[in-house]
């Protein structure tokens, strides 16, 4: 006979498990958004004393999973994909007038609170960070990338 109660509970347990895992994503990516925001403020600081051209976000504040940056010629998008093969990535594809890069991180949720690994050849030498680290090499990639 069927266990419809024990099938119930455990179908109610991977909804929840589902749910906490993109809260939680949410979360962190907004966290990366509100660090973005924090570090263009530092960056356009020194980037005025330069007299270059300033970073903005392209449509004002955006919402969702996707957020886009411009600087002089340079545009940078970046993305929250929570269904990436391996484990939910954030990427940065920057790109200017010689060349466009991708900058990506992947979302270690065996770590608490939630840490993001860049992408790398060698990825045992990359740090566990926060979103704000995230955010500021985003940023830095952006500037190094513009023309």
């Amino acid at each position: 006979m069927a266990d419809y109660f024990k099938a119930a509970s455990e179908f109610k347990a991977r909804l929840t498990a589902k749910a906490t895992k993109a809260a939680e994503l949410d979360t962190f990516f907004e966290s990366v958004r509100s660090g973005i925001h924090e570090e263009i403020a530092n960056a356009n600081a020194y980037l005025a004393r330069e007299n270059a051209p300033k970073i903005e976000f392209k449509e004002g504040w955006p919402k969702g999973a996707i957020i886009e940056l411009v600087c002089a010629t340079a545009i940078a998008k970046v993305t929250l994909n929570p269904d990436a093969p391996e484990a939910p990535t954030i990427a940065a594809v920057i790109a200017g007038e010689e060349a466009e890069k991708t900058v990506t991180f992947t979302l270690l949720h065996d770590q608490t609170p939630l840490k993001a690994q860049r992408v790398s050849l060698t990825p045992a030498t990359e740090e566990k960070v926060g979103p704000h680290e995230v955010a500021a090499t985003i940023v830095e990639e952006l500037i190094t990338g513009a023309p």
